[in-house]
């Protein structure tokens, strides 16, 4: 396959190099796009040009830009991206030319690769491959905030090591820093007065900030809310239609998830993804596909993602250990029963690139939040927003440098388990700081789970999660997925959906010849893992195989 024969459909970019001449080709479609002299600019969102960055390095310009920043003018090409991976890189280096692209299944279609060892077993422990590896031979990926030079050699090197000089200082005064913090978001939100917007409601804490500050700037008939469950009995609809009806917004739409959703996602997200996102993410994006024709054409779907990473998801409020081998990438990869040794050892590599900032970072509690900041967001959150902005204009504003500066310059306590909007909310509303929220942190938290610690009633609550947690896994083992039994602190019950339509997948799976042949060289009891039906044993793992199957075969 020729490069000239690649079609870029939807919003994408691709550039080829040419590694004798140092010949350039850029072509881009759906993006917002800014050229000169110096360097070429493209944007996932309209209102980040560096006109508005006047006298800005190169270096602030990339930081800002929500895209990729082309250096044209030091007689080789650097591609630089943000620290967010707002439009993802993928990139795959030939004898004479390296293509990059935002779509890797037209780069794994052009290369004809197979599957790489050590990207299969860090994306099905970990989700995503680590630092720049993928599961595809030959096929990298750009971390964030890092610059990919092109000349006769490639090189990767992270330009900006999420150190800005700024520490949370526990003698700040908090109401003071979170009037700062309300001042930052209001003039971030600004820009979308008057819009039409379109946003996930769920009964957690990101999408009920979001809206808090939407209502300010948009008339409520222009924003059209959507919660996706498995039922109307979700907390996360009644919490969302109690949110929206304290800030006077029009209850929010169930989407009623169905299997079909996961089938037909099933059919695009792997191969958008380079296998690193599964058909069980595609919530928001089987919405926009089948709603968007419904909605105003000017609509902007609004995402929260990123907000779990600069409010403090995982931070522990105090200054923890920095370094590599403590992170729970490091530990999970060097004791993990399943994986050879051989490739244990390249995993552990590839997490100490990865980590290796972290102990010069500001800000971060732990080295395991400066992994979620910086690599695990920038691996799944923010592709999937670029994925979903295929079906529809998709803004990320959490997702902002200044803001996440703003953010890591709080005092721990203020960002543990993501305080600080406990705190924002009470700043602005004090009737929407009493409804009550299925935040993942009150019972989805392992050790650190919210619910429990709320007195009496908070315990008794938590005991009633747990039963019905066992309910509904110990009936979807016995009728294989057939009935479900009504779980109102679960959005989705993907054990029953796996033992209701997966299992025949699942072992097909893992006999495709390729994924075979890395299961056999692995530690693993494949009779154990091929067991007919699940409760919730390894079943991220094994919709990640699944996933992965469903790209080469």
């Amino acid at each position: 396959m020729n490069e000239s024969s690649i079609e870029l459909q939807g919003r994408h970019f691709l550039v080829v190099y040419e590694k004798a001449s140092g010949k350039l080709k850029i072509k881009s479609v759906g993006l917002d796009r800014e050229d000169n002299e110096l360097f070429t600019l493209m944007s996932a969102e309209s209102n980040h040009k560096s006109n508005s960055m006047k006298g800005a390095s190169l270096n602030d310009i990339a930081l800002r830009c929500k895209g990729i920043v082309i250096d044209k003018s030091q007689g080789h090409i650097c591609i630089y991206n943000d620290p967010f991976c707002t439009i993802p890189v993928y990139f795959f280096e030939s004898n004479d030319r390296v293509l990059v692209s935002s779509s890797p299944e037209q780069l794994i279609t052009y290369a004809d690769t197979q599957l790489d060892a050590v990207g299969f077993w860090e994306t099905i422990l970990f989700g995503t491959g680590i630092w720049t590896r993928t599961p595809f031979q030959g096929l990298f990926q750009l971390p964030s905030a890092c610059k990919l030079f092109l000349g006769q050699t490639v090189d990767i090197s992270r330009y900006w090591g999420f150190e800005d000089g700024s520490v949370g200082d526990d003698s700040i005064d908090e109401r003071e820093w979170v009037a700062g913090l309300d001042a930052k978001l209001r003039e971030k939100f600004e820009i979308y007065r008057d819009k039409q917007v379109l946003m996930g409601m769920s009964g957690g804490m990101d999408s009920r900030i979001a809206a808090l500050y939407l209502a300010d700037v948009c008339a409520p008939e222009n924003i059209h809310l959507f919660t996706y469950a498995a039922s109307s009995a979700s907390y996360e609809f009644c919490h969302g239609k109690q949110v929206s009806s304290v800030l006077g917004l029009s209850q929010p739409e169930l989407f009623l998830l169905k299997d079909l959703h996961y089938k037909e996602a099933l059919e695009y997200l792997p191969m958008m993804s380079a296998g690193q996102i599964g058909n069980v993410h595609g919530h928001i994006a089987e919405y926009l596909k089948h709603h968007k024709q419904s909605l105003d054409r000017n609509t902007i779907h609004f995402s929260t993602y990123y907000s779990d990473a600069i409010f403090g998801w995982e931070c522990d409020g105090v200054a923890g250990n920095m370094g590599v081998e403590e992170s729970y990438l490091y530990q999970k990869a060097l004791t993990h029963p399943w994986v050879p040794e051989d490739i244990r050892k390249q995993m552990l590599d590839d997490i100490r690139c990865s980590l290796v900032d972290a102990q010069n970072a500001s800000g971060f509690s732990t080295v395991d939040e400066f992994r979620y900041v910086s690599e695990r967001n920038a691996k799944f959150h923010m592709p999937l927003a670029f994925i979903q902005s295929q079906f529809m204009q998709t803004v990320t504003p959490f997702a902002d440098f200044d803001l996440l500066n703003y953010i890591l310059s709080a005092p721990l306590a203020l960002r543990k388990r993501k305080r600080v909007i406990d705190e924002l909310i009470k700043f602005n509303n004090t009737e929407l700081a009493s409804v009550e929220n299925c935040s993942s942190r009150e019972y989805f938290y392992g050790n650190h789970n919210l619910m429990p610690k709320r007195g009496l009633s908070g315990k008794l609550a938590f005991i009633r999660f747990r039963a019905l947690n066992a309910l509904s896994a110990c009936a979807s083992f016995v009728t294989q997925g057939r009935f479900v039994f009504e779980n109102p602190f679960q959005a989705e019950e993907l054990g029953a959906l796996y033992n209701r339509s997966y299992v025949t997948l699942f072992n097909e799976s893992v006999h495709v010849k390729s994924i075979s042949e890395l299961l056999e060289k692995s530690n693993i009891d494949l009779s154990e893992f091929c067991e007919k039906r699940v409760i919730e044993t390894h079943l991220a793992e094994k919709f990640q195989l699944i996933n992965l199957a469903r790209m080469i075969s």
